[in-house]
């Protein structure tokens, strides 16, 4: 049976129109798309993401201050966390921190330690703990 499906703007699975026949095609070609497309993420290792994330930090130079607390930021942005920098995930240890402020109560941080380890915490009033992802 031929390919009835209207491709979707995306990845461009097919989907069928409501008056159109189910197609064994169509589910076989939306099969192998999917795997191909999901296969392509699961293949780029977690090292080689953080590796890309670290290749991005190049506004923080040599110099860039280090931040004192990482409960203290509150703007969005990118900071340098070293081995004095409080409510940090790994007491002595330095850290690159991504940080997303949402709203006055509302913010999220990631760390991301020398060592490539991967840490997550919320803010909804309150810090929750860091999390590691890794």
């Amino acid at each position: 049976m031929a390919a009835t499906g209207t491709p979707t703007p995306n990845i461009g699975l097919r989907i069928p129109q409501g008056t159109d026949p189910a197609s064994v095609d169509d589910i076989n070609y939306n099969s192998n798309l999917l795997d191909t497309k999901l296969g392509a993420v699961g293949n780029a290792s977690v090292q080689d993401q953080i590796d890309s994330l670290n290749s991005k930090i190049n506004i923080l130079s040599a110099n860039t201050d280090a931040i004192s607390d990482c409960d203290s930021i509150s703007s969005t942005g990118i900071y340098k966390a070293v081995n004095s920098t409080l409510n940090t995930p790994i007491a002595n240890n330095h850290f690159v921190i991504y940080h997303v402020q949402y709203s006055q109560n509302e913010a999220y941080q990631i760390a991301v330690a020398l060592g490539v380890r991967l840490f997550i915490r919320t803010y909804q009033g309150t810090w929750s703990s860091w999390s590691e992802k890794l």
